[in-house]
């Protein structure tokens, strides 16, 4: 995939996070009211790469295949947005994490990623997961929303962890 494809691609994928934010009563993703907005820098990295970030740890058994960090979306080389409508949902999802950072004051932001309340990532996760099936639905895949990534949160607080994933 070329360059410009890819950033068509993520620009057309965060439209559409933002559009089924504004449709899902989520308007404070809308582009307009992200302040400073333009279309985030998206990278296509190895899977090793994805595996290497904090929040898989190094575990080969992870199964994040994409990740926000700072502004930036990482996505695993592996996924094929051309031919993969769960793929796309992906993009989606992560788009949604890219306005979440976007319109974070300057502390939130400072912690996200890194050391984020566990109540705030639990919210932040599931308006996430829910735009993104909200986008699998529209375009007729259904996906029930998978259980929390085993070992991928960034909790920094073991019980409210263990607390999230008993009630996901």
């Amino acid at each position: 995939m070329t360059t410009e494809v890819a950033k068509e691609l993520v620009i057309m994928m965060c439209s559409w996070a933002a559009t089924l934010a504004g449709q899902n009563g989520l308007p404070q993703y809308a582009p307009d009211k992200v302040k400073n907005f333009e279309p985030p820098a998206a990278y296509f990295v190895s899977h090793a790469e994805i595996l290497a970030d904090p929040i898989c740890n190094n575990d080969p058994n992870c199964k994040v295949e994409a990740l926000q960090r700072d502004g930036k979306i990482f996505f695993d080389s592996r996924l094929d947005f051309l031919n993969n409508t769960k793929h796309l949902s992906i993009g989606v999802h992560e788009c949604v994490h890219y306005y979440q950072f976007k319109v974070m004051n300057e502390t939130e932001a400072g912690a996200y990623g890194r050391s984020l309340v566990c109540g705030r990532e639990i919210q932040m996760e599931r308006e996430a997961y829910g735009i993104q099936q909200q986008f699998l639905v529209q375009y007729g895949v259904y996906m029930p929303s998978p259980p929390p990534v085993e070992g991928a949160s960034i909790c920094t607080e073991p019980d409210r962890q263990n607390d999230h994933q008993a009630h996901e």
